[in-house]
């Protein structure tokens, strides 16, 4: 019983967090190197703020990231397919405003694609933010039911 309390406390806990504003601007540090824990802490902290997500919805949106970056890096000109494909990975924020609409994903997840793929402009900003996004997902299934 008293475990019960421990976990039902940590979970009310876990609720409380907020989206921590990670962008393409937050992926490097000062020298230009990707930050140490963009892929581990950050995303651990980035997981725990979706806590009205289901992971299936979550699931929904990396699913449809990773079919683009497919179609990316199975091109012979890797630059040339990511500028035909960056509309359709601006697309995916009218599919998450819709989701959002009809309370699907919460505002923290809808903030994450918002902020991450608003502001992806090139090339390497999608590739980290498609490792970062796997790091979500795979973060998430401790935190999140289906």
């Amino acid at each position: 019983m008293q475990n019960r309390n421990r976990d039902n406390r940590a979970r009310s806990d876990f609720q409380q967090k907020q989206y921590p504003g990670i962008s393409p601007k937050n992926y490097f540090d000062k020298d230009g190197d990707i930050v140490v824990d963009l892929f581990s802490d950050k995303a651990d902290s980035i997981a725990q703020s979706f806590y009205k997500t289901k992971v299936s919805q979550i699931r929904k949106f990396y699913d449809e990231v990773l079919r683009i970056k497919m179609k990316i890096f199975l091109s012979n000109d890797k630059k040339r397919e990511f500028k035909k494909q960056l509309p359709y990975i601006k697309m995916i924020l009218a599919k998450a405003a819709y989701s959002s609409k009809r309370k699907n994903i919460d505002k923290n997840f809808k903030e994450f694609l918002d902020r991450n793929i608003g502001e992806i402009k090139e090339l390497k900003e999608f590739e980290i933010f498609c490792d970062l996004f796997e790091s979500v997902v795979a973060y998430s299934k401790q935190y999140l039911k289906d």
